[in-house]
């Protein structure tokens, strides 16, 4: 098994080529402390749980990856 290690730059690289500007998951107040992945993610178990830091102004990604979390505003 390959262990990922978020501050590798090649893993930072292969999780920013994975996301584009429609990849975008909009979460609300309710589904934080955001954790990536998500629990209804049929991929759920895809890499250890991170938590991330996420508000309205820009998408937060995900170091293993690359999922991209913004903040609903309303």
């Amino acid at each position: 098994m390959t262990e990922v290690n978020p501050s590798d730059n090649s893993a930072s690289e292969n999780a920013k080529s994975k996301s584009s500007a429609s990849d975008i998951f909009w979460v609300s107040k309710s589904d934080l402390p955001l954790a990536c992945p998500l629990d209804k993610h049929k991929v759920w178990n895809q890499h250890p749980r991170v938590f991330l830091t996420v508000d309205s102004e820009k998408p937060v990604q995900c170091p293993y990856c690359g999922n991209r979390y913004q903040l609903k505003v309303n």
